[in-house]
């Protein structure tokens, strides 16, 4: 939107991934960050990496019979939890035992703004974590093809953009382009140091709240965590 407001005109994606790091480079390096644009074709495969783990998190994710779902979910590590917090998990009979310093725990609350917390819940073990082969997905899922209708009106739409009232005949490209997809294509996502490579995790212990917009309920699902046998 920051591209689009300033008047910076793109007619295909690598147009914009050109914009966004004339645009936003800048601003990311004052900050001390890095900044990457890419065109992604295809995302990690976690679902069976995850799979060995066998939990699931259930019961918060969607807003029912009048309770709204959870909008702010904080997971940290159990030597991480904030004073408040571990007392909020001894007043719950230590759910989820004595455990290990590195399992992971959730926190979360109806909105970030509130200062009800829920939790702390046990949403990974450490013996759990350990399951998983690698540090991340090691197989990639190319992006799923354009259904026929989808294709269909894509294809109507690079026609009309070669028009010449329009003159995007290099948009229309990347239109066919888009629907023809990556056929036998071998795709390499970039890389992800803080996945592959094991970063350690900043710590985070602070306990902050707000009283800001006090209007809004207080009340949301429960978070539940499934473990499945193996």
């Amino acid at each position: 939107m920051l591209v689009l407001r300033q008047g910076t005109p793109f007619e295909t994606p690598s147009d914009l991934v050109v914009a966004l790091k004339e645009k936003l480079t800048g601003r990311v390096l004052e900050k001390g960050e890095e900044f990457h644009v890419e065109v992604l074709i295809g995302v990690r495969e976690f679902w069976s990496w995850l799979a060995p783990i066998g939990i699931t998190l259930h019961n918060a994710f969607v807003s029912r019979e009048h309770i709204v779902a959870p909008h702010a979910f904080s997971y940290k590590l159990r030597q991480d939890l904030s004073p408040r917090e571990k007392r909020l998990l001894a007043q719950e009979g230590g759910r989820g035992g004595p455990g290990n310093d590195h399992d992971v725990m959730c926190v979360y609350k109806t909105w970030m703004h509130s200062t009800e917390i829920k939790g702390p819940l046990l949403v990974l073990p450490v013996d759990r974590r350990d399951r998983v082969q690698t540090l991340c997905p090691e197989t990639v899922v190319l992006r799923e093809p354009p259904s026929n209708k989808d294709a269909t009106e894509l294809l109507n739409l690079a026609k009309t953009l070669e028009k010449p009232q329009y003159n995007l005949g290099r948009a229309a490209v990347a239109l066919r382009e888009l629907v023809a997809g990556h056929p036998g294509a071998v795709y390499q996502l970039p890389p992800t140091p803080w996945l592959s490579e094991g970063t350690a995790p900043v710590r985070f212990s602070a306990d902050t709240g707000s009283q800001t917009f006090a209007h809004l309920p207080d009340t949301s699902w429960n978070l539940l965590a499934t473990f499945h046998r193996q």
